[in-house]
């Protein structure tokens, strides 16, 4: 999904500039060195050293042109809250304060010069405050800036920061409208649009029914990108096998060309113009692609949140059948899951799906498990004033696939007591289509959700 970027500026006090010269120039040297721990993180836009409303204005406006994603301040040393108040009102991207400075220890020899050169912090108090209290969106992060876990909160800021502008620029493709009476994520489209951002593309039966005649090959784009330890079901014709290859090719087409970044798919609504197209749901996943069933674009908009925040290891998926006596739950769904997130080494069996509950039209479903280990479950549900995340750490328990499973599917095991969670996940109005990101996405998950001001409940 590429890097963030940021706009970072190093703040001080125009007294100092004026009758301590000298300061203002050590001071830009370590914002300078900021500098270069950030460019490690992010692509930055550095002004190091900006002392009043006019060079702090001159600088977001540089900022403005250059499209940051997010702006991070540093005070370098005391510099007044009144001075920045009038940028950061108007700023239209997310802000950063980070509280840190030069030394990590007051030692013995500690003085005026130090002194000067490590007391940003009120500075961070000041504006903080004044940002409180005129109700204007910040970020706070503290800590040195050789610190790990420090660097690590201002890394995770940063790709929410950058994940904050994708999802608000984000288009959603929806085919086959909405399962009719699934009430849970049964919200209109401008309730996402209005406080998440991405806007719904409707797709019709008339732009499917090209899929008749397509051809990857003739369209001069890749047969396939299903992964190279494929097998293909005995059952499986030669034209199911072909439109399995070419849905792939098909949907990547019709997402270039109304500039989609999720797709959410309701396969009662396909009608006849092509068959269900699992495998190149599946293989779109796997490239970094949000997707929702059932025409869900609030899970299509979750899945592509984790894309961006797990770096493409996200998938859709639902929570099916409880394991009560080994605490954990069977997840699948009808044939769509992230093939970034398949058990290396192992096949992908590609089976026959009649679809007698869809269209009719035989379709050819991916069967894999997906590599083990800690993911993240969350999900984007409506509350009565808007809408909510719900996050909690599972495991993903190491087993080969089911042999009698014909879906993609997998187990997970909550940190406390199935019972429990399930109760919580319902509790918090966690709606039947959770979307799953590799690994431990809870801190840029905060502050993304921090960015949009939307309510984050940890289970």
């Amino acid at each position: 999904m590429g890097n963030a970027k940021i706009g970072f500026m190093g703040l001080t006090l125009e007294l100092y500039k004026e009758k301590l010269p000298a300061l203002t120039g050590h001071l830009g040297e370590f914002s300078r060195e900021l500098n270069t721990v950030l460019s490690e993180m992010s692509e930055t836009v550095h002004l190091p050293v900006a002392w009043n409303k006019k060079t702090i204005s001159e600088g977001f406006s540089i900022f403005k042109k250059e499209k940051v994603d997010g702006i991070v301040l540093v005070f370098l040393s005391y510099s007044a809250s009144l001075e920045i108040l009038p940028s950061v009102r108007q700023a239209k991207v997310p802000v950063l304060i980070w509280n840190t400075q030069k030394i990590a220890e007051i030692k013995k020899g500690f003085g005026l010069q130090e002194l000067l050169e490590n007391h940003g912090m009120h500075g961070v108090q000041d504006l903080a405050s004044v940002l409180q209290r005129e109700n204007i969106s910040f970020s706070l992060i503290t800590g040195h800036y050789k610190d790990k876990t420090t660097l690590s909160a201002v890394k995770d800021w940063c790709v929410a920061a950058g994940a904050a502008s994708k999802i608000s620029r984000a288009r959603i493709g929806r085919i086959g409208r909405l399962f009719p009476r699934m009430g849970d994520f049964a919200m209109e489209p401008e309730i996402l649009k209005k406080i998440l951002g991405p806007e719904t593309v409707e797709i019709g039966n008339g732009a499917l029914k090209e899929f008749r005649h397509f051809s990857s090959r003739r369209h001069g784009l890749p047969e396939t990108n299903l992964p190279p330890e494929v097998s293909w079901a005995p059952e499986i014709s030669r034209k199911i096998k072909k439109e399995a290859v070419d849905s792939i090719a098909f949907l990547k087409k019709i997402a270039a060309e109304k500039h989609l970044s999720a797709l959410a798919v309701n396969f009662e609504g396909m009608g006849k113009e092509m068959p269900m197209p699992f495998a190149g749901i599946s293989c779109l996943m796997g490239e970094g692609f949000g997707y929702g069933g059932e025409g869900d674009i609030y899970s299509a908009s979750a899945v592509l949140l984790g894309q961006i925040l797990s770096g493409n290891k996200a998938t859709f998926t639902e929570m099916f059948t409880t394991d009560y006596k080994n605490s954990r739950i069977f997840m699948s769904h009808m044939g769509e899951s992230s093939m970034a997130l398949r058990r290396k080494g192992e096949p992908v069996k590609l089976i026959l799906n009649k679809m007698e509950l869809g269209n009719g039209i035989p379709t050819a479903v991916p069967v894999f498990g997906i590599m083990p280990g800690l993911y993240t479950l969350f999900n984007l549900t409506g509350v009565p004033v808007g809408l909510k995340f719900i996050a909690s750490v599972v495991t993903v328990i190491n087993g080969k696939p089911l042999e009698r499973i014909k879906t993609p599917h997998f187990f997970i095991k909550p940190q406390n007591k199935v019972e429990e969670f399930l109760t919580a996940y319902s509790e918090q109005g966690g709606t039947h289509h959770p979307a799953m990101a590799y690994g431990d996405i809870r801190s840029k998950l905060n502050f993304f959700c921090g960015i949009k001001r939307i309510p984050l409940a940890e289970i």
